[in-house]
């Protein structure tokens, strides 16, 4: 997943890698933010890509992670990107 901060926004653009429902590819994404190294995710899930997060703290660092779910089950979540 790639993470992009909005120009003169306090908006994130989190840009997850397209639906594949062949080949066994991931069918659905989750997505959960915190404040920066507090680890108090907010879950959203079902979401699409790209997905904005919006309304968030001026002048606040932000973790992202993203979960991919399959007909197998789900992944972990990913590395944290800030």
């Amino acid at each position: 997943a790639a993470l992009a901060r909005g120009t003169g926004t306090d908006l994130i653009a989190v840009d997850a890698p397209a639906v594949d429902t062949s080949h066994n590819a991931a069918a659905t994404y989750s997505l959960r933010s915190s404040p920066s190294g507090a680890a108090i995710w907010t879950t959203l899930t079902a979401v699409v890509s790209p997905y904005d997060l919006s309304a968030l703290a001026s002048n606040t660092a932000i973790d992202v992670q993203i979960l991919a779910t399959n007909t197998a089950g789900s992944s972990p979540w990913s590395a944290t990107a800030r």
